[in-house]
Parts: structure tokens; C-alpha cells; sequence
């Protein structure tokens, strides 16, 4: 215990790993504000007055407002409701009032008559409109959302009828879905779909920042304390393993930080409401049972055992070199350089390459692709997350016999 304590200490004294380790921090937190602040706030213009004006409505005010915009709408997303939202939408852009000589709508009464009406509603219709109907939001009849649930199924059976030829494959996606409650919960869900969307890329950066803290742990290695250990076999290993722990306690501590400062921001902006509301708000044919809290806490999830695995195999590159630049450059030639090469390789390799760290990301969950193991079906959210520490493991394995023998010789 006193070797891995001594390890730990050592990783977060050393220089470099203390700044990539606190620019993580600072990362996680300011790309969360950067979110907050510019992402969610609202920018319009209007001729109030007899002039244009720019009007530039900051984010914590543009979130009270959809907030309140969207309270006469919250609760179970019916038909009755679509189709009074689309009767809404329609009498406000259907209106030549509302529009001038070229048909195009006045900043101010899309304001006040859609955008203020409406709320979080208008960003479902138009998704719908898109996804499910194949039209522009003006066209569509309101009576037409009075289909809106069956659309999606078969929308979505359209979808597996297209990906999938074996009927058990499209059964089941269809099983899973048949799990979804209908209809939705609705609320203003934008906000909090914004912050788990984006948390794929912060998480990468952060992943990227953990690998350079992690390059030195065997590649700029100095004999000082240690020597003793080193004096024999069964001390260079235990001194490998104890070195190996220090990083994944790490790794995992400082991530969790970061996910916490993430989420800390995303509930200052956003609140918590947009958790208890599903996937298939932002996603409409997702096929998984699954609210944004349920999302967010498999991608955050997903982020720990990817920025792990990402560790480990920088652990086995230092292991494997002699110099943490070395290191660093071969590593990133595994998580980075494979993938990008992966569509000029064999089918099966650029498969397999998919299951590096970084690769996956939030929006798997709405997608509709399986793994195939010893003819069982798998999820592909779920067998990419189960990879992870497969990788890790194989990882540190080599990274610690590699460094061993290298020690011998």
C-alpha cells in the first residue's frame, strides 16, 4: 500500500502530469460554462419602434423562458396536444399579417405568436416534420399529428427493414422499443439534451490531457526510492503493478472531478426536469427505453472506462519505450490513427477498430446496431462499453510484463 501511495503521490508532483491534470479540471468546467453561456442563450432582432434592433437574450433568462413557454405543454405528449400546437403554428404562418409581400414571417410575430406559444413544442414539430413526415412544418395538416405515434413505428420498422435482412435482427430493435412508454413524457427537454450531446467531445480532450499525464509513468521513470525494489524480479513487478494502480486511481478520481464540474454547470443552467424526459424527444426513432438522466449516465460511464482503457494503453506504449514523447506519439497512433485509417482496411479490422476508446459516443444510443457474439445479439451501446476494459486489461497485462523483462535485460 505504502509503494501504490508513493506512486500516486509521485504522478501528481511530477511537472507535467499536475498540468495536464488541472488543465482536465479547467477544461471540463469551461467547456461546460462555454455551453451555458453562449450555446443556450437566444439572439433575435426586432422592428419595434419603427427601426431594427438586435436583441440579445442571455441564457439564464432564455432558459426561464422556455421553461415557462413550455409549462402549458408539460405532461404526456398526446395527439390532442400535437395536433393543437400544429393548429397553432399554422394560424400564426399562415397569417399575411405575420408576413410580408414575399411571404417570409416578421422576427416580431414569430416571436410572439410561435416562438412564445410554443415553447419547446416547436423544436418537436419541426423534428417530426422532418423526420417523419418528409415535409416542411407549414405543410402539414394539423389532423396529420393525430398519426404522429404510428408515423414513428413505422418509421422506425422502415429503418430495420433497410439496415436488416434477418427478421430476428429487426425484432429485436422492435422488442426494445415495444418497451417505451407511450405516449412521452414531455418538457423543455433542449437544454439538457444540449449539455449530454456534447459532452462526447469535452470527454475526448479530457481522455486526450489524462494519456499526457500518464506518459512518463514508465517511460520517465528515474531510480531513486525504488532501487531496492528494482534489486530483484519480484520487485520490479510489484513496483510495475503498484505503478499501474496509481494510474487508474488516477485516471479515475480526476475524471469523475471532471464529470462532476460538467454536471454541476449543466444543473447551474438547465436544471434537472429535462432527466425524467425520454431519448425520443431530441432522437424520435431511438429504439431504447431510455430518459436523458439514463443517457447521460451510460455516456458518462462510457467516458470512465474509455479514458481508462485510453490510460492503459498509454501505460503500455511508456512501458514499451524509452521516452514519454515516444510514448505519447505511439499511443495516439493506436486511439487516434487506426480509426482514421480504418475505411482503407479490411471490413472486419475496421469493425474490430471501432471498439478503440474515443471512437463511440451519445449518439450510439439512438442507433440501431448489434454485435454478434457466439450468435447472441448484442446492443452495440452495450458491447462497446463491455470492450473497454477488455482493452484495459490486455493493456496493463502487456504494459506490466513488457516493463519487467526490459528491467531484467
Amino acid at each position: 500500500m505504502s509503494l501504490y501511495c508513493w506512486e500516486i503521490k509521485k504522478t501528481l508532483r511530477r511537472r507535467s502530469s499536475a498540468i495536464s491534470l488541472g488543465l482536465a479540471l479547467v477544461l471540463a468546467f469551461g467547456t461546460a460554462l462555454l455551453i451555458g453561456l453562449l450555446d443556450l442563450r437566444h439572439s433575435t432582432w426586432s422592428s419595434a419602434g419603427g427601426r431594427d434592433e438586435h436583441i440579445d437574450v442571455p441564457a439564464w433568462q432564455e432558459v426561464k423562458n422556455q421553461l415557462e413557454w413550455t409549462k402549458p405543454w408539460r405532461g404526456p405528449l398526446t395527439t390532442e396536444k400535437l395536433i393543437a400546437a400544429q393548429r397553432l403554428y399554422r394560424g400564426a404562418v399562415d397569417d399575411p399579417a405575420n408576413s410580408d409581400e414575399h411571404g417570409l414571417m416578421y422576427l416580431d410575430a414569430w416571436e410572439a405568436r410561435v416562438r412564445k406559444p410554443l415553447g419547446a413544442m416547436l423544436g418537436l414539430l419541426g423534428n417530426s416534420a422532418y423526420k417523419l413526415y418528409s415535409a416542411e412544418q407549414r405543410a402539414i395538416g394539423p389532423e396529420r399529428y393525430g398519426e404522429f405515434y404510428a408515423r414513428r413505428q413505422a418509421m422506425l420498422e422502415q429503418d430495420l427493414a433497410e439496415q436488416y435482412k434477418d427478421d430476428g435482427d429487426r425484432q429485436f430493435f422492435l422488442a426494445m422499443n415495444a418497451q417505451i412508454e407511450t405516449p412521452f413524457a414531455f418538457g423543455w427537454y433542449e437544454g439538457t439534451y444540449l449539455f449530454a450531446a456534447l459532452f462526447d467531445d469535452t470527454c475526448q480532450f479530457i481522455g486526450m490531457l489524462l494519456c499526457v499525464a500518464m506518459a512518463p509513468l514508465f517511460a520517465g521513470e528515474v531510480q531513486t526510492a525504488a532501487a531496492v525494489l528494482l534489486a530483484a524480479k519480484h520487485g520490479r513487478a510489484k513496483l510495475a503493478r503498484a505503478k499501474l494502480a496509481a494510474a487508474l486511481t488516477v485516471t479515475a478520481v480526476v475524471y469523475l472531478l471532471c464529470a462532476g464540474l460538467y454536471l454541476a454547470v449543466q444543473v447551474a443552467f438547465v436544471g434537472t426536469g429535462g432527466w425524467a424526459l425520454p431519448i425520443q424527444l431530441s432522437d424520435l426513432t431511438a429504439p431504447a427505453a431510455m430518459t436523458y438522466a439514463q443517457a447521460q449516465i451510460w455516456d458518462m460511464a462510457l467516458g470512465l472506462a474509455h479514458c481508462l482503457a485510453a490510460v492503459a494503453v498509454t501505460a503500455l506504449a511508456s512501458a514499451m519505450t524509452g521516452s514519454p514523447f515516444a510514448a505519447l506519439a505511439a499511443a495516439g497512433g493506436v486511439l487516434a490513427g487506426l480509426p482514421a485509417l480504418s475505411n482503407w482496411l479490411p471490413a472486419a479490422l475496421g469493425e474490430a477498430l471501432a471498439f478503440l476508446p474515443f471512437v463511440t459516443h451519445y449518439n450510439e444510443l439512438i442507433h440501431t446496431n448489434l454485435f454478434r457474439l457466439f450468435g447472441l445479439r448484442v446492443w452495440m451501446p452495450w458491447a462497446r462499453l463491455a470492450a473497454q476494459p477488455l482493452i484495459a486489461l490486455a493493456a496493463l497485462s502487456l504494459a506490466a510484463r513488457g516493463w519487467t523483462k526490459r528491467q531484467v535485460s
